[in-house]
């Protein structure tokens, strides 16, 4: 994500990941249950193809908070916030962050069918917010001086609430509609 704009922004990725029922063939040559299981590892560049787990580079902090990984519906929704702030655009250029990850390995699926290539899309949408004195709820506390997990999940919640953006969960991991919403979750 390229900041090209005139303000700062704090930027968020949701990323969703087709996670049908199958089962995994690990390198170990055991075979896991079947379950609701991403079918890609997302790895960085020098991670071996015999790596599986996800290698999300450090500069994103994986909101579990928003984050849906239970693959009930075929899908894993993933929402990531940068640690840091994105500078606004001086001269030619923009502030960038880093990529997300490298690489995408499709996982040794074991029940691999005709329906799960109706689907092997991997979606990515950014958001950006400006960050100029988000406040906790009524107090004067300003979420942008400190990026952590906690601050990046109010600031996403406030800014998916304000766009009135549906299929967010709330602090009880339920889907939840926030249309017409105007207050933090």
């Amino acid at each position: 994500i390229t900041n090209n704009g005139a303000n700062d922004a704090i930027v968020f990725i949701k990323m969703d990941v087709p996670a049908p029922e199958n089962r995994i063939f690990n390198h170990d040559g055991t075979v896991a249950d079947a379950a609701y299981t991403d079918m890609f590892y997302f790895k960085d560049a020098e991670d071996e193809i015999n790596v599986t787990a996800n290698n999300f580079d450090s500069g994103w902090t994986l909101l579990d908070d928003l984050s849906d990984q239970t693959g009930e519906t075929g899908e894993h929704t993933y929402v990531f916030g940068y640690n840091t702030k994105l500078a606004a655009k001086s001269g030619a250029d923009g502030t960038a962050t880093t990529p997300l990850f490298d690489k995408a390995q499709l996982k040794n699926i074991m029940d691999f069918n005709d329906q799960m290539l109706e689907d092997v899309n991997i979606e990515l949408t950014a958001y950006a917010i400006q960050p100029e004195y988000i406040l906790d709820g009524n107090s004067t506390t300003d979420l942008t001086t400190d990026l952590s997990e906690e601050n990046l999940t109010k600031i996403a919640k406030l800014m998916f609430t304000e766009m009135g953006a549906e299929n967010i969960l709330d602090a009880n991991n339920e889907m939840v509609s926030t249309a017409g919403a105007n207050e933090l979750p």
